[in-house]
């Protein structure tokens, strides 16, 4: 159970890093 949510956790993790940084960046390209 422990493992399971520790997963997901690390999925979600995963998707805000990427919808953050993946974020940054567009809107640093559109500044630019």
């Amino acid at each position: 159970m422990n493992e399971t949510y520790y997963a997901m956790h690390q999925e979600i993790l995963a998707l805000l890093h990427d919808l953050v940084f993946g974020g940054y960046g567009l809107m640093g390209d559109a500044q630019d």
